[in-house]
């Protein structure tokens, strides 16, 4: 069997792209290519409160396996070097990444505690951060001031009683290096903390808004929105990319009601149960 890419010159036989791509995997690939909705699928259904969040989790993710089907949204590979399927699919690997979160006990409420106490940590270490680098800088200054008098033996009097203000004389200035690298070693201590304290911020920040977008349903429509972006940024005729952009747009929207009707009627014959 030989084969030519949409956009492609030349056919390619089938067998030259490795085992993945014999016939025995073909078959099995397309046999099961329905099996990872049909976990979704036993997956939504087995939930009882179809408020919760691992509810809307599932329904996020069988959201987006219907409108990356229409073509909404384009194929991102985890491993580039494998054949595409769902479990090879970047954006649903970040999705199963939230959802361990959600299995290991994270909740939108303990995010935003998380999120509040991370700021009150960074607030914490700047405020102690700032008197230390204003040391420094002080420090600094005396250090070169000492330089002009004590060693090049210049006439300055604003430098000789910037000195005196400060207790600097002939007899302690050396001491002023010592100082200053013990000050640049607490600086590099708090500095190494900030980044620390600001990368859990930017994660549980990005993992809070991962999740209130599943909450909402509006996480699939936030990943629409950046594709129609860039798809509308690929014309340079205004008119045809907003032409472009709404009819995009009313398909997206078509296949969102889909999938709410889905969802409701879930919840529907939970509530009937109960």
């Amino acid at each position: 069997m030989a084969v030519r890419p949409k956009d492609g010159d030349r056919f390619i036989r089938i067998k030259s792209l490795g085992e993945m791509y014999s016939e025995n995997a073909l078959r099995n690939r397309i046999r099961n290519r329905d099996s990872y909705e049909d976990i979704v699928n036993q997956k939504m259904t087995a939930i009882e409160n179809k408020q919760s969040i691992e509810f809307y989790y599932q329904a996020t993710v069988k959201q987006y396996i219907i409108t990356f089907r229409a073509k909404q949204l384009p194929m991102k590979k985890v491993r580039k070097n494998q054949p595409f399927t769902w479990i090879n699919d970047a954006e649903l690997d970040r999705l199963a990444s939230l959802n361990k979160k959600l299995n290991d006990g994270i909740s939108l409420t303990s995010l935003r505690r998380d999120f509040e106490q991370s700021e009150k940590k960074i607030a914490d270490i700047e405020s102690r951060l700032t008197p230390w680098q204003k040391d420094l800088k002080l420090f600094n200054d005396l250090q070169i001031s000492s330089g002009l008098i004590f060693e090049k033996n210049e006439r300055n009097p604003a430098a000789r009683k910037f000195l005196a203000d400060n207790g600097i004389t002939a007899e302690n200035y050396q001491k002023l290096l010592t100082d200053i690298e013990e000050i640049k070693s607490v600086i590099d201590e708090l500095e190494q903390s900030l980044i620390v304290e600001r990368n859990a911020l930017d994660e549980t920040a990005d993992t809070l808004s991962a999740l209130e977008r599943i909450a909402s349903m509006t996480y699939v429509d936030s990943l629409v929105q950046v594709e129609l972006n860039n798809r509308s940024s690929e014309f340079t005729n205004g008119v045809k990319s907003a032409e472009m952009s709404l009819a995009e747009s009313l398909r997206v929207n078509s296949i969102a009601e889909k999938t709410a009707e889905v969802i409701k009627e879930q919840q529907q014959r939970s509530y009937r149960k109960l």
